[in-house]
C-alpha cells in the first residue's frame, strides 16, 4: 500500500484533475474506492493505507478485469468520455481461469482502455501477461516484490508513449558543496553531498534527453565554483547520470550562492556552451543554508530572473532561510523544503510537476488545435486522468513514481524572440507540440 500511496502523490488530485480507483480482486472483487468518490490527496492516501489484506483465494483475473470495464470506467462512477483509460494489472500468479482472462482483456482493449501488465516472482506465464496488456511492450516483469521499484522509470515511459514530443528545456543543477552539507547533521561518510546527486540523477531520469529535447548542466558551489559539466557536454541519460554521481566533495567551503547564480548566467546559459534560444532555461538550486552574502545573492538572483531564466530554490534542512530561498526562485511556488537530505527524494514528484506547469505542461486547452494538456506529473499530460487500480498480488503495490512524463516534460516556453527565428530547426518543435492529441489519458493499475 506505501507503494500504491508513492503512484497517487504523483497527480494532481481533483475532479477537474486526476481521479483515482482502487481495486483488489483474488476469488472476490473489491472495489476499494471509486474515480468520483474521494477528490483529494490526503483522503487517497489514507483510505488507500486502510486496505487490509482480508480476501485471499484463487487468482481469478478475470472477474477483475470487467469489474473495473463495467463499473470502475463508468460513467455513473465518475469515467470522464475525453479522459483515456488506461488499466495496469499486477499480478504474482497466473490466472485460474486462462480463457476467461483472455476475453476479458479483449473486451478491455475493445472498450478503448489501454492495459499494461506487471507480472511479478517466478509463478507467472508471460504469455498471458502478452495477452492481457493492449500491446506486448506493455508487459513488465520482476523477480520478486521487492524489485518493482526497479521498474519505475520503465512503466513511466511507457505510460507515457501517448504523448507529445519532447519540447526542449535547458535545465540546470546548482548544488551546495559547502562545509556544512556534511555536518547538517554530522556525516563523515559526505552521503548527505551525494543525496543529493542521487537526487538530480533521479530528477533527470524524468526527462527526454537529447540535442533536440531537454540538456542537462550540473554546477556545484561553495567558496568556490565548479562547472561539472555544460549544457552541451552530454547527450544521453546514462552518461549524465554517471558523470552526476561521479561529482565529488572536493572543495567545501562557504556558501557563495551569489557566485553560483553569477556562474549559471554568464557560463552556462550561453550559446557557446549548448544554450537554445528558443528553449526554456530553468534553474534548480538546492543548498542546506543561507548564503554568506546575502545582498549579493539577492542582486545575483534579480539579475538571472531579468535574464528569463526560471528559478526552483530547494531548502534542506532546518538551517535555511526562507525569506532568501524566496528571493533565488522566481515565484514563491518555486520554493520546495525538506527536513534532510534523506527527504529529497520524496520532493522529486513535486518538483518535476512545478517544472512542467511553469514551462507549457499545464496549459489546459492548445488554442492553436483543441488539444488537451494535463495538469500532472504521471503518467501523461492530458487534462483530465481516471486512475484504477487493480492488484490481484498478495500485498497490493503499484509501480509507479512522481515524475514527468518521459516524452513530453518539459513543454519548452516560447520566448519573445522566438518570431524572430523561424529557421526550420529552431521551430520544429513547435510543430511536434500542435500535433493534437487524440483525448486524455486514464490510467487503472
Amino acid at each position: 500500500m506505501d507503494f500504491v500511496a508513492t503512484f497517487i502523490s504523483g497527480f494532481k488530485i481533483g475532479k477537474d484533475g486526476v481521479q483515482i480507483g482502487l481495486v483488489t480482486f483474488s476469488t472476490d472483487v473489491k472495489i476499494e474506492y471509486y474515480l468520483n468518490e474521494y477528490h483529494d490527496l490526503q483522503t487517497l492516501l489514507q483510505k488507500t493505507s486502510q486496505v487490509g489484506y482480508t480476501h485471499p483465494g484463487l487468482t481469478l483475473t478475470n472477474l477483475g478485469m470487467d469489474t473495473v470495464r463495467e463499473k470502475v470506467f463508468s460513467l455513473s462512477q465518475g469515467d470522464r468520455p475525453n479522459a483515456k483509460n488506461i488499466l495496469i494489472i499486477i499480478t504474482d500468479g497466473e490466472s485460474n481461469l486462462r480463457t476467461l482472462t483472455a476475453i476479458s482483456a479483449k473486451q478491455l482493449h475493445a472498450s478503448n482502455v489501454t492495459v499494461f501488465s506487471v507480472g511479478i516472482g517466478n509463478t507467472i506465464d508471460v504469455q498471458e501477461l502478452i495477452s492481457i496488456a493492449s500491446d506486448p511492450e506493455n508487459v513488465m516483469t520482476v523477480g520478486a516484490f521487492s524489485n518493482l521499484q526497479g521498474i519505475v522509470d520503465h512503466l513511466q515511459q511507457k505510460l507515457c508513449t501517448d504523448c507529445n514530443a519532447a519540447l526542449p528545456s535547458d535545465i540546470v543543477f546548482l548544488v551546495d558543496e559547502s562545509g556544512s552539507v556534511n555536518g547538517n547533521p554530522a556525516d563523515i561518510n559526505n552521503t548527505n553531498f551525494e543525496k543529493q546527486l542521487d537526487f538530480v540523477a533521479t530528477v533527470i531520469s524524468g526527462f527526454k534527453i537529447g540535442k533536440d529535447g531537454v540538456q542537462i548542466g550540473l554546477v556545484t558551489f561553495s567558496t568556490d565554483v565548479v562547472i561539472e559539466y555544460y549544457l552541451n557536454q552530454y547527450h544521453d541519460l546514462q552518461t549524465l547520470q554517471q558523470k552526476t554521481r561521479q561529482v565529488g566533495y572536493t572543495h567545501p567551503g562557504l556558501t557563495f550562492t551569489n557566485y553560483g547564480l553569477y556562474e549559471v548566467k554568464n557560463k552556462l546559459f550561453t550559446p557557446s556552451r549548448g544554450d537554445r534560444s528558443y528553449a526554456a532555461n530553468i534553474l534548480v538550486v538546492l543548498t542546506d543554508g543561507e548564503s554568506n552574502l546575502k545582498t549579493p545573492t539577492a542582486i545575483s538572483a534579480s539579475e538571472v530572473h531579468a535574464s528569463n531564466i526560471t528559478v526552483f530554490a530547494i531548502g534542506i534542512g532546518n538551517k535555511t532561510n526562507i525569506g532568501e530561498l524566496r528571493i533565488i526562485a522566481s515565484e514563491p511556488e518555486h520554493v520546495l523544503t525538506v527536513k534532510d537530505f534523506g527527504e529529497l527524494q520524496g520532493i522529486r514528484g513535486e518538483l518535476m510537476q512545478k517544472i512542467c506547469k511553469d514551462n507549457g505542461g499545464t496549459n489546459g486547452n492548445d488554442t492553436d488545435t483543441g488539444a488537451q494538456v494535463t495538469e500532472l506529473v504521471l503518467p501523461g499530460w492530458f487534462s483530465y486522468l481516471e486512475v484504477g487500480i487493480i492488484s490481484g498480488v498478495a500485498i497490493l503495490t503499484i509501480g509507479a513514481a512522481t515524475c514527468c512524463c518521459h516524452k513530453f516534460c518539459c513543454a519548452g516556453k516560447r520566448r519573445e524572440n522566438d518570431d524572430d527565428e523561424e529557421d526550420e530547426k529552431k521551430n520544429a518543435w513547435k510543430k511536434d507540440f500542435r500535433e493534437p492529441m487524440k483525448r486524455p489519458i486514464s490510467i487503472s493499475v
